[in-house]
């Protein structure tokens, strides 16, 4: 996904990679770089967003699959809506949505008109 994001940033788009904070921490803690900033590629950027899947770090719940798929799906899908309807009023409009492995996004199309 983020060979994709590159090469999409690389001519001349804003990429933005979105997934759990949970994963952002891990991500920042294995490359001090990720930031909320975007950063340039080519002659575009990527950027990294996280948002709360609910469940704190160490709650055992988030390792039964059961319980935190469906919660993924539930905040996910407002958490993403809300995420695409500010970059618009920011005038910055998603005119392409990537999902993996979120199939869930498909659901949250109805919201974003």
């Amino acid at each position: 996904m983020l060979r994709l994001g590159k090469r999409l940033a690389a001519k001349g788009i804003l990429v933005s990679f979105s997934t759990t904070e949970n994963f952002g921490k891990e991500m920042r803690a294995a490359d001090g770089g990720i930031n909320d900033e975007p950063t340039p590629v080519g002659d575009g950027f990527i950027r990294f967003e996280f948002f709360d899947d609910g469940p704190p770090d160490q709650d055992p719940k988030r390792t039964d699959l059961d319980y935190h798929m469906p919660q993924l799906e539930l905040v996910g899908k407002d958490l993403v809506t809300q995420m695409i309807k500010r970059h618009a009023n920011e005038g910055l409009p998603v005119s392409c949505l990537v999902k993996n492995p979120f199939i869930f996004l498909l659901d949250a199309k109805p919201f974003l008109g």
